[in-house]
């Protein structure tokens, strides 16, 4: 009986004992990954996102980097969702903002919810995304935005603005990818190469170009005799760009309501807008001009960048039955449509205020011809003067414009 209750004891004795030793425990045994785990043993998060696209409605849900929205339509994104479908265990969250058409910056969503705007053909202009939670600090999320007259615009990340503001170009598509923090991002995804250097570019961003100065060099290196170096800053930065130097380029997109067939395609730089010698009137049109800066790359930095912005041009339009339009521009339509009223002569020309300078000063010249019916193709004019006929009930039925620099 003794033996028997010392065994007991020693019996209960090992098992409050074992109950007294901390139980271990892993890592997969929290809900979330802790504050303390390591980078290295981090795992990316499965980002999806949802475009809802002009014409189409909402697309099919994208992940990891592949493209939501389109390319090459002239369709726009009007809005998005964006959710982390796998967090993998980890406290993690992704929350989002837009700039929309009229609205502005809209409030914040998150977590699948909308964006945006459906159903009231609004674009989207730029657009924030941001991670949060616990985990949050362990990754970096990058994207970037393909904008009208932009293309694939440079990546960003963490909250900064990818798009444009102030000239009212909409986003067509998006691609957002997420690596561990401090990591480099793909910057080919997809195969693609940004074509803007600036992930965001709002209308007052200015480059100002201090001094130059000519490069010597030696003998051996003939080709780069007489490059110029020098300093080419946003506005109010002391950091050297390091560019050998820059040019501007201008570019014109116009299109054209066509009797019987409506708006035909986007034509630029002298494309033939219309159907010449069909017998189809000019009946209202519409124009826009943007200026490419380009940068060449010096002996220290090889290659080259480029930055586009809409620049103003302005047109009139001479309409059967009601003569001279009020003056318009930058996209705005001048003409009639619906109404069977053929234009009969047009005006375009550089504002007569470019950027703050006076219309001496302006930076482009604008040259066109009109194609009018029994007399075929006109010479071209400039800057304002009248192309076209008046008061002979004489229909246009084909456009063609340039713009170059002043003097060229």
């Amino acid at each position: 009986m003794k033996r028997k209750i010392i065994s007991i004891i020693l019996t209960l004795s090992m098992l409050l004992s074992c109950l007294m030793i901390p139980a271990r425990t892993s890592k997969a045994d929290y809900p979330y990954t802790p504050l303390g785990y390591e980078l290295d043993n981090a795992k990316i998060p499965l980002i999806e996102y949802q475009t809802h696209v002009q014409t189409y409605g909402w697309q099919d849900w994208k992940t990891n980097g592949q493209i939501a929205g389109t390319c090459g339509k002239a369709k726009r994104l009007e809005g998005i969702k964006i959710k982390i479908k796998n967090n993998y265990g980890q406290s993690l969250g992704i929350q989002y903002t837009t700039h929309v058409q009229t609205y502005g910056w809209l409030p914040w969503s998150g977590d699948g919810l909308l964006s945006g705007t459906t159903g009231k053909a609004k674009r989207l202009e730029a657009i924030k995304i941001s991670l949060y939670g616990r985990d949050a600090k362990y990754f970096d999320i990058y994207y970037r935005v393909h904008a009208q007259h932009f293309g694939w615009m440079s990546w960003v990340k963490n909250g900064a603005a990818a798009g444009t503001a102030g000239y009212a170009y909409r986003l067509e598509a998006i691609q957002i990818q997420v690596v561990k923090k401090g990591q480099t991002p793909n910057a080919l995804l997809g195969g693609i190469a940004s074509s803007n250097p600036d992930g965001f570019n709002p209308e007052d961003k200015v480059r100002a170009q201090s001094w130059y100065y000519t490069l010597e060099v030696p003998s051996e290196m003939n080709s780069m005799i007489g490059m110029k170096v020098g300093y080419s800053d946003y506005v109010g930065s002391s950091e050297p760009a390091s560019i050998a130097e820059s040019y501007d380029t201008f570019s014109v997109n116009y299109r054209t309501h066509i009797q019987s067939y409506g708006w035909q395609d986007w034509k630029s730089n002298e494309g033939t807008s219309g159907m010449p010698g069909a017998g189809k009137r000019i009946e209202s049109l519409q124009i826009t001009a943007i200026k490419t800066t380009t940068c060449l790359g010096s002996i220290l930095y090889y290659g080259t960048t480029t930055s586009s912005k809409q620049i103003d041009i302005e047109y009139t339009t001479y309409v059967q039955g009601s003569g001279w339009q009020k003056w318009v521009k930058n996209g705005a339509v001048s003409g009639t449509t619906g109404k069977g009223k053929r234009i009969e002569a047009v005006a375009i020309r550089a504002p007569r205020y470019l950027e703050g300078t006076n219309y001496d000063e302006r930076e482009y010249d604008v040259y066109y011809r009109v194609f009018v019916q029994r007399h075929g193709w006109q010479g071209w004019k400039k800057n304002g003067q009248i192309a076209g006929t008046m008061g002979q009930s004489l229909r246009i039925e084909g456009l063609e414009i340039k713009i170059v620099p002043r003097g060229n």
